[in-house]
């Protein structure tokens, strides 16, 4: 009741990072209010470990205003969060959220940001059918210069996988000329399963690899060798003597062809020899050679393997 909720808001507001996080979720469902009048102040003064911890609350506890919590916060949050934050958004499904999202699309917020979160931004308004958007989207699908499309591989998928789900007509009639690859743009985003509690929906398709991938890690430990076992469009998993805390920042380097697919990624996980990462941020040449190497490599899981818990 009340009481619980004073308190909560006096952890959020008073206690060390570490602490405030705890509270953010179960706040949300109980003074959503507040934490939007809260969260502002702690996120200035929190670092990188506050706010993802502070997303991945607001996502587990599923409030219905967490996608307008979240879009308040997407010029506060730190770069390496903002992903997270952009998936949840979408999945959310708030068409309150979508002209800020489209803003950010289009490069109107965050314009030194990295044009990842501008295809993060458009994915989130396909996933939450934000037909207004639709129009906008043409534009990035359908636009033209002297010699081939102005804008790159990457955006045009995305947006094109979106009005996939907006105007599927429009984009059905343009496919042939788009000079997309069908089966690349097969595969999507994943939409949320409705009527899920506790469980933090998957949001891409992973692919149980035929063979393991090598991958060249780099973090401030050092630089080692390791396979990938299991990757998706959102993070993957790492097999063999990985010694890497949860939390590390690191690169990788997936070897493909001439050029290697290099990404940012934070450590979800750990197992034995095993350590799950999360893709935080990657040119867009590199993600769209990601999304032709999962496509060659296998068919994605069947969905009954798209729910996922916290882990």
């Amino acid at each position: 009741g009340s009481a619980c909720a004073r308190y909560l808001k006096e952890v959020l507001k008073s206690e060390p990072p570490a602490k405030a996080a705890t509270v953010v979720g179960l706040l949300s469902r109980l003074d959503a209010p507040a934490v939007d009048d809260l969260l502002p102040q702690r996120l200035r003064h929190g670092g990188r470990a506050f706010h993802d911890a502070v997303v991945r609350q607001l996502s587990t506890a599923g409030a219905p205003e967490r996608g307008q919590l979240l879009a308040n916060s997407i010029e506060a949050l730190d770069v390496m969060v903002l992903p997270l934050a952009l998936d949840e958004i979408g999945m959310c499904g708030d068409p309150a959220t979508a002209p800020k999202l489209l803003r950010l699309a289009e490069g109107d917020i965050l314009p030194q940001g990295s044009e990842y979160l501008r295809v993060k931004a458009i994915e989130a308004l396909g996933r939450m059918r934000a037909t207004a958007a639709a129009g906008h989207l043409r534009q990035f699908v359908e636009s033209r210069k002297a010699f081939g499309w102005t804008y790159p591989e990457e955006i045009r998928t995305a947006a094109a996988q979106a009005l996939m789900k907006l105007d599927p007509e429009w984009m059905q009639a343009f496919l042939p000329h788009s000079g997309l690859d069908e089966k690349v743009m097969a595969l999507a985003p994943l939409d949320p399963i409705p009527d899920r509690d506790v469980v933090r929906h998957r949001r891409y398709r992973r692919i149980r690899l035929p063979r393991n991938v090598p991958a060249v890690i780099t973090s401030a430990r050092g630089k080692y060798s390791s396979a990938i076992s299991v990757l998706s469009l959102e993070g993957g998993l790492l097999s063999g003597d990985v010694q890497l805390a949860v939390g590390t920042e690191a690169t990788l380097k997936i070897p493909a062809g001439l050029r290697s697919i290099n990404m940012q990624a934070v450590v979800r996980f750990v197992r034995s020899h095993q350590a799950g990462f999360e893709m935080v941020g990657m040119g867009l040449e590199d993600r769209a050679k990601l999304r032709r190497l999962l496509v060659s490599l296998g068919s994605p899981e069947p969905a009954k393997a798209e729910i996922r818990t916290d882990e």
